[in-house]
């Protein structure tokens, strides 16, 4: 009996391993598909960025930007490629507002679950994580 609940424990474990694999390369493809739009509009019209620019901006993002690198780091990284490249501002403006609808929400209602549970210090942790990622 104790050996079918581990066995069951370590594939619930692996399915949430995956899932959250699956978020982060969704949120990938995401930041990706957005820099490529900007991309696309800075390319056109009377003050376009030049060929090496939109390269630039590129090869950074492709460093940066990585389905590896889980959700959080994720976000960071698209923060900081707008210290280096001011035109991707867009593009950091939808994926912070994508973090806050999304996983922001979620933190707040995990916060209070925990609190709910006298859980505080892993209520606080809960809280430096959030205001981490939105303060980086």
């Amino acid at each position: 009996m104790q050996q079918n609940f581990t066995d069951i424990s370590e594939r619930f474990e692996e399915t949430k391993k995956i899932s959250n694999r699956q978020k982060a390369r969704s949120f990938c493809d995401f930041i990706e598909r957005e820099v490529l739009l900007v991309l696309g509009a800075l390319t056109k019209g009377e003050e376009a960025i030049t060929t090496q620019r939109a390269r630039e901006i590129a090869k950074a993002t492709l460093a940066h930007v990585n389905p590896q690198m889980d959700l959080g780091d994720l976000y960071i990284n698209t923060i900081q490629l707008n210290k280096d490249f001011p035109e991707l501002a867009p593009v950091v403006y939808k994926v912070m507002k994508e973090y806050e609808d999304h996983y922001h929400e979620k933190a707040v209602r995990h916060v209070s679950h925990l609190i709910k549970q006298r859980q505080y210090d892993q209520a606080q942790d809960v809280v430096m994580k959030v205001l981490e990622f939105k303060y980086t």
